[in-house]
């Protein structure tokens, strides 16, 4: 005969597997009637990389944002200023036809110069200034209208 103590286990055992089923069954009905977004599960990624983050004045950076699927293809490049918390956008390249930019801004900043290619997108930030020191970078984009960002490239720019 069992003693009160030696249910405790079993009661707590068998709650358990039974929570977890019914959480499996009400996450897998929410994704059959189309509920992916109360439940997201992002298995794309973005990358952001550049051929250097050190550079001197004057000279120009290349960063490079790269889409691994399901991630839709565009990329939205994020600066933040050295001791700001916030990010600003500064451009989105999205790809048309082949190998062809579309911007918005329909005309991006003149310091930065960008080609598409389906899921990579390469930006080239023309005469670095000491002002940008500092500076951290980042592309995003998205899957099931939920936004994945890249990490964050520091750049430090040294005086010639």
């Amino acid at each position: 005969m069992r003693t009160d103590r030696s249910l405790t286990p079993w009661l707590t055992h068998d709650a358990i597997k039974f929570s977890f089923k019914i959480a499996n069954i009400l996450i897998w009905n929410a994704y059959l009637l189309g509920y992916a977004d109360v439940f997201p599960v992002a298995y794309g990624q973005v990358v952001i990389t550049s051929n250097s983050t050190v550079q001197t004045e004057y000279s120009s950076l290349q960063i490079k944002c790269t889409l691994q699927s399901p991630v839709e293809d565009y990329a939205i490049w994020r600066r933040r200023r050295y001791g700001e918390t916030i990010d600003t956008t500064v451009l989105t390249t999205l790809i048309k036809g082949t190998d062809q930019c579309i911007y918005d801004p329909d005309i991006p900043p003149d310091y930065i110069v960008c080609s598409c290619r389906s899921m990579e997108y390469t930006c080239t930030i023309k005469h670095l200034t000491r002002d940008q020191d500092g500076d951290q970078w980042r592309c995003t984009s998205s899957i099931a209208q939920q936004q994945v960002s890249s990490s964050y490239l520091t750049f430090q720019i040294f005086s010639k």
